[in-house]
């Protein structure tokens, strides 16, 4: 029988997520924990990959078009703020060594997820526009203090964490040999270190006021989610629409926890509901 508080405390889940995970199952009610459960808790067993398409342990499948559209986006994510970094780093000297090192790092990433997408022959694919705009807004940003925030603390627990977890955890026994290249994305190194520590110092420090802060969270966070909520339709074709719902209430719920946990006066579930919403309007 699933239990909720045993499920989170074995794969040290944040508390916080229960009311996601409770609004996705209510959304689904049927099998939805166990659905949930199988995409990270997989066993011995494997799956496969073919041209059409890959088959995890749990017995889903997900056509060629899905996964390809998930490659593609992280692909174009860690090769666009690779460019951000080595932009940045020929305008702030004081961070100039860590930023050249952590573009090389992530253009690394980049190649190693393009080694993958050539490997399962998919063929090339432009990125969505809403994803360019994700980028796009954080290129606009000219305070180092704010590039660091964003790139470094919010980008990360949104994008990276939970979709990136997810998708690495299904996706390695159908493909262990892609995924281990892939699963480097997601690999800390000391430079990311640096510069999440130094996200946490500017927002524990009160060095961007909260007012200004919370306006630029906000601007990036919608962007995020509007970008997740673009990629629902093909998601429904590939029968994880509810799972992709979950994945984006937790995205920006996220984010807003930890700038909390730091200081910042805000409802993280309020303000994640109300960001959510509007953007599901848009789409």
């Amino acid at each position: 029988m699933f239990n909720l508080d045993e499920t989170i405390n074995k794969y040290n889940i944040p508390l916080w997520t229960k009311r996601y995970v409770y609004r996705y199952i209510k959304r689904s009610p049927v099998n939805a924990a166990n659905r949930m459960l199988s995409f990270i808790e997989i066993g011995r067993k494997k799956g496969r990959v073919t041209r059409k398409g890959v088959f995890l342990p749990n017995g889903m499948f997900f056509d060629i078009n899905f996964v390809s559209e998930i490659l593609y986006l992280f692909y174009y994510g860690e090769k666009r703020i690779s460019e951000s970094y080595e932009r940045w780093a020929e305008e702030h000297s004081q961070y100039s060594k860590n930023l050249l090192s952590l573009s090389e790092t992530t253009q690394k990433h980049a190649r190693a997820i393009r080694n993958m997408i050539d490997g399962l022959r998919i063929p090339k694919k432009e990125p969505n526009p809403s994803a360019i705009g994700v980028f796009d807004f954080i290129d606009s940003v000219e305070d180092i203090k704010e590039r660091i925030v964003l790139s470094s603390l919010i980008l990360k627990y949104s994008y990276g964490y939970p979709f990136g977890f997810v998708f690495y955890k299904a996706f390695y026994p159908a493909s262990s040999e892609f995924m281990r290249s892939f699963g480097k994305v997601f690999l800390n190194n000391k430079d990311a270190e640096f510069f999440e520590s130094e996200a946490k110092s500017i927002i524990l420090k009160k060095e961007i006021s909260q007012d200004r802060l919370l306006v630029i969270v906000e601007m990036l966070l919608e962007k995020i989610s509007y970008s997740i909520e673009k990629e629902i339709p093909l998601a429904k074709k590939a029968g994880v629409e509810n799972e992709i719902m979950l994945l984006n209430d937790i995205s920006i719920a996220y984010p807003l926890h930890i700038i909390k946990d730091l200081g910042i006066d805000i409802n993280p579930d309020k303000e994640a509901d109300s960001i959510i919403k509007r953007t599901r309007k848009k789409r």
